[in-house]
């Protein structure tokens, strides 16, 4: 309602101010209700039979910047079972993540490895990489890597808190390994059957 409110509004520079705050808390509200439908039951999953290389090449084809990223050629030729929409969510904001603390310049890789019954999906940057101070806490909600005065960007601290979850509705995983100033290695470990 107060979205149609603002748009039957005469537009000016406070209206536009207003609907953009409007849309940053409906993002939020949205965010946190998405996380605690996951934390109840996986079955908020829509779970679908995936073959990996085929959905790895169209989650990079959907990502703005592709040309910053090295994609690792030996994509395991198995089917996974996932909910597509959320783990290409959970994909996309660990790329943009991995973009945004890279620089402008540097490249983003992507790599994967298999075992018998899980497969690793690593997303690694050359950033400046992540203080040890903020590494236990990375994955609550609302947490950043930098302090909120000086934040770099214009994140909730919510994207790795949700793409936590979703790893864990999968009956996967998600970890980070990061060193200050050699920059960071996020992986997804997801359940796969032979």
């Amino acid at each position: 309602r107060m979205k149609v409110s603002f748009a039957l509004l005469e537009q000016n520079e406070i209206v536009h101010r207003l609907d953009k705050d409007l849309n940053q808390m409906d993002l939020i509200i949205g965010q946190l209700l998405e996380s605690a439908r996951l934390q109840q039951s996986n079955k908020a999953l829509h779970i679908e039979t995936y073959f990996l290389p085929s959905f790895i090449s169209e989650a990079i084809e959907e990502q703005e910047s592709c040309g910053r990223l090295l994609v690792d050629d030996e994509v395991p030729d198995i089917a996974i079972d996932i909910d597509v929409g959320r783990i290409k969510f959970l994909l996309r904001n660990l790329i943009n993540n991995a973009l945004t603390h890279s620089g402008d310049e540097q490249k983003v890789s992507i790599s994967f490895n298999k075992n018998d019954s899980h497969v690793l999906i690593s997303v690694k940057d050359h950033g400046s990489g992540i203080k040890e101070t903020y590494l236990k806490d990375i994955f609550e909600p609302f947490t950043s890597t930098s302090p909120i005065n000086n934040r770099k960007t214009n994140g909730l601290g919510l994207g790795l808190f949700l793409s936590k979850r979703i790893a864990i509705a999968h009956g996967g995983e998600l970890a980070v390994f990061s060193q200050e100033g050699k920059g960071s290695i996020v992986t997804l470990h997801l359940p796969y059957y032979a």
